[in-house]
This record gives C-alpha cells, sequence and structure tokens, in this order.
C-alpha cells in the first residue's frame, strides 16, 4: 500500500507540473518551465498534496463539504511548508503571495486555498480512482529506479538551489549560459 502512495506522488508531482505550466501560459502567454528539479518534471509540492488530500479525505469521502475543506487545509499546510522550506533552508523562493489581500506571509494565499479545495474534489471522486487503480500496477522494481532518481534529482537539485541561491538552478539551459558558454 506504501509503494501505491509513493507511485501516486510521482504521478501527482508530475502532472501538477504539466498543469501549472499550462495554467502560467495561460494567464501570462509565457512558457515557460514550472518544474522544480533540475531532471524530472515534477513539482513535489503537487504530489505532496495530491497524496495528503486523498489520503486524509479517505475516511469522509461521503461528506464533499468535508472533502473541499480537507482539501483546502491540507493542499494550504504543503504549500505553506514547502515554501518555508524552500525559502528558510534553499534560499529561494518559488511563489510569493505577498503583494495580494489575503496572504499569509507571503506563502499561501486564500484565493488559490479555494482553489485547492476545489481541484481537491475534482481529484478525489474523479481523477484519484484511476491514479490508484495505475499506482497499483508498477511494478516493485520501476518504483525503485524511479524513486532512487527522484531522490538523487532532488539532492542534487537542493544543492544546486541552496548554493547559487536562485530557483534558475534547476534550469538546465540557465546552468549551460551561466558555467559553459
Amino acid at each position: 500500500m506504501l509503494l501505491s502512495w509513493i507511485g501516486c506522488f510521482f504521478i501527482y508531482s508530475f502532472f501538477g507540473c504539466i498543469l501549472e505550466t499550462v495554467f502560467c501560459f495561460v494567464f501570462s502567454f509565457k512558457l515557460e518551465s514550472r518544474k522544480c528539479l533540475l531532471f524530472s518534471a515534477m513539482c513535489p509540492v503537487y504530489g505532496l498534496g495530491g497524496v495528503a488530500v486523498c489520503a486524509l479525505s479517505a475516511p469522509f469521502k461521503e461528506s464533499k463539504l468535508v472533502t473541499f475543506l480537507i482539501g483546502m487545509i491540507a493542499a494550504t499546510l504543503v504549500e505553506y511548508i514547502t515554501d518555508m522550506f524552500y525559502k528558510d533552508v534553499l534560499g529561494v523562493s518559488f511563489w510569493d503571495y505577498s503583494k495580494r489581500p489575503f496572504n499569509i506571509n507571503g506563502r499561501v494565499w486564500l484565493i488559490y486555498s479555494i482553489i485547492w479545495g476545489i481541484l481537491s474534489l475534482f481529484i478525489v471522486y474523479r481523477i484519484h480512482p484511476y491514479v490508484w487503480n495505475f499506482a497499483t500496477k508498477i511494478p516493485t522494481s520501476m518504483m525503485a529506479s524511479v524513486g532512487i532518481f527522484f531522490l538523487l534529482d532532488t539532492v542534487l537539485s537542493s544543492i544546486l538551489m541552496y548554493t547559487l541561491k536562485t530557483k534558475d538552478a534547476v534550469n538546465l539551459w540557465w546552468l549551460y549560459q551561466r558555467f559553459v558558454s
């Protein structure tokens, strides 16, 4: 069962990265990488959020209101804690809501918290059953390979961001321009 949740984490991390890239393109008309790791097209905050929302709301699945509230609170906490890690440990910032009303320390914003709650309904009731079904079928050897790659990518990305003090450190083109050309 734990391996299935780990599989869900990887799936939500990947699709969260894709979703955010599309979202930013639609609203800013700029196509930019929204990934948080050097080699993987993943945003771990979405993996953590997706798993937290689905796991915590499972006992309350009959109530859409409770699922919404759990999703809103869990995803907001994941976003807040992830931002604390990025800013306070690595010294980088991937988002900043400080100029928006109803933010908490610039780390989370009420509007996105509500959106997380709405997305949680969609994920829990429409997406997660398929993700879970797929994740339970991933072979252990593949999960181990992806896990090792993810761990190495996370460590390398964290070292680069901490050392260079920029989120651009996870952009291969930026690194090439800065250190090779």
